[in-house]
């Protein structure tokens, strides 16, 4: 049999739903395995049943909801039947502190929305984990993300309590944040964990950051990520980097990711990933503009030749930016 990976050992706790992985939010398509969930304990037996669905599209093969467009399909080969996350996403949450033109649950920044997104109340996702730890569905060397709204912006205790239930589950951290909000809870981790931290500037001078965040926080931004780097130095399972989204027209130009380049090297960064805006990515009868183009053949020859910078593409644009590349 085979399968998507992500479909049978991923889990994304999100607001309103549990999702096989994140594509969903990427390529607009249903992929709920629970719909109404709002911190139920996980019943296996209905869990199992809705994800056979989507199996059984694969098995006789038909193209399942959660396949088209997906960014992310990973072919396994394992069975169906047992349940056993090699992911688990935490994403109860939807608060953040910046507004991006690009973020899948803002519609492009409209800022009512953002505001709705602001004022939910998230549900307790203590007992959901302790119940899948109870439940023994945590593989060994388990990535375990914080996702859905801002990771600095949740209450501290429960900051650290997340940290602290995935390093007891040997876990491995997989963590984004704005960068905008220091945490002293991601800073301990940094020096003692199996962590990979990613801050997403996307700029590298205050006026197109703005643009894009729609926040003013670009300073900041590379204080903090300064801050974190220094903490990780000592760590080698520590990973820092730094996420540069390409955005036809706006942040897809030499000068700019000069800026960007320049801000690294002054903070000591050293890996650099990056990725394509999604909205634009998966447009219909989109253009391809020459500085995109441009950008990504610079990104190229930055990640073969340089001395300085770790240069890898996210896994959602890799196929798409390299075919850029003449």
């Amino acid at each position: 049999m085979k399968c998507c990976r992500l479909l049978l050992h991923q889990i994304v706790l999100s607001y309103g739903a549990i999702h096989p992985c994140c594509s969903h939010t990427i390529s607009k398509t249903n992929s709920q395995l629970m719909v109404n969930y709002y911190g139920q304990l996980l019943d296996i037996d209905k869990y199992v049943a809705n994800r056979k669905v989507q199996v059984d599209a694969f098995n006789e093969g038909r193209i399942p909801d959660c396949f088209i467009n997906c960014p992310l399909y990973e072919i396994s080969n394992n069975s169906s039947d047992k349940v056993c996350f090699e992911i688990i996403n935490v994403s109860n949450r939807t608060n953040c502190n910046c507004n991006c033109i690009y973020c899948d649950l803002r519609d492009k920044g409209d800022q009512s929305k953002k505001e709705e997104l602001n004022k939910r109340k998230p549900y307790d996702i203590h007992p959901v984990l302790i119940d899948i730890q109870n439940k023994n569905l945590i593989s060994n060397n388990c990535a375990f993300f914080v996702g859905g709204g801002e990771i600095s912006e949740y209450p501290p205790e429960e900051i650290e309590w997340l940290l602290l239930f995935a390093l007891e589950n040997n876990c491995r951290l997989e963590l984004m944040s704005s960068g905008i909000k220091y945490s002293q809870a991601i800073e301990k981790v940094l020096t003692i964990a199996d962590i990979n931290l990613k801050i997403s500037p996307d700029a590298g001078t205050k006026q197109t950051y703005e643009k894009i965040k729609r926040v003013k926080a670009f300073n900041i931004v590379w204080e903090n990520l300064k801050k974190y780097i220094k903490s990780a130095k000592n760590n080698s399972k520590a990973v820092i980097e730094i996420k540069y989204v390409l955005i036809p027209g706006i942040n897809d130009n030499i000068d700019e990711i000069n800026a960007f380049l320049s801000k690294c090297k002054s903070i000591n960064a050293k890996n650099i990933v990056i990725d394509v805006e999604h909205y634009w990515l998966y447009e219909e009868n989109k253009k391809i503009p020459d500085s995109l183009i441009k950008a990504v053949t610079y990104f190229e020859d930055l990640r073969i030749n340089s001395k300085e910078f770790n240069v890898n593409y996210i896994q959602v644009g890799k196929e798409f930016l390299k075919g850029l590349i003449k």
